[in-house]
């Protein structure tokens, strides 16, 4: 059987595209617990996260990472992704940046909670890890956008205060699509409280998107 030690080369990993997992052995303890958290679609500011994040990871590690990735283009590979992009940068520039997009944008509609995209409010909206990962793809997280704008289901936040801010204003994942698609677009976004001007400002946007794009 193949090793990961016959295909890291001196500059790191090899090409991984179409290499499928199973050319190691099973993933490292701390790379398995970063699977089960994005299959639990958990935030990455949890605990076990941030304990996870902080472990020592060696080369086997970064390629079975980098493997995963470009073979899960969904949030099940969310904490691998950032794993690679915080701590691996140079691998992290090597995935495509679609790829990128479909999993941000993929667990942007999956995560339990969406601490790690920002908060929205009509007195000043902040974007957060995942957030400015997403905007820093430019036009390719587009077309990965768009469909989550007819998303309304509930965005929730962890935290007192925000979680009530959150719940009080009816925030839904659209309203994050919204934000990052105007701010691709090169728009300043509005947030409103009226969930229907909301909705309004989202229609155009679609109406727009579809002439355009």
């Amino acid at each position: 059987m193949a090793t990961w030690a016959a295909l890291v080369v001196v500059c790191g990993c090899v090409d991984t595209m179409h290499t499928h997992e199973t050319l190691t052995s099973k993933p490292s303890a701390q790379i398995a617990r970063l699977l089960e958290l994005s299959l639990r679609k958990a935030r990455l500011g949890c605990s076990p996260a941030i304990e996870a994040f902080e472990s020592d990871f060696d080369t086997s590690d970064v390629c079975f990472a980098k493997a995963h990735v470009q073979n899960h283009q969904d949030y099940t590979s969310y904490h691998l992704l950032f794993l690679l992009r915080e701590q691996y940068p140079n691998i992290y520039g090597e995935i495509p940046e679609g790829t990128r997009a479909r999993i941000l944008c993929s667990a942007l509609e999956n995560t339990i909670v969406t601490n790690d995209w920002g908060l929205l409010d009509p007195e000043g909206s902040r974007d957060h890890r995942a957030g400015k990962a997403l905007l820093e793809l430019g036009d390719s997280a587009l077309a990965h956008l768009e469909p989550l704008l007819d998303n309304k289901d509930g965005a929730l936040i962890a935290g007192n205060e925000s979680a009530t801010t959150a719940w009080e204003l009816r925030i839904r994942r659209a309203d994050y699509a919204y934000r990052y698609m105007i701010k691709l677009l090169g728009r300043e976004p509005v947030f409103v409280e009226s969930l229907g001007e909301r909705d309004r400002l989202i229609e155009k946007l679609k109406a727009e998107y579809t002439m355009t794009w």
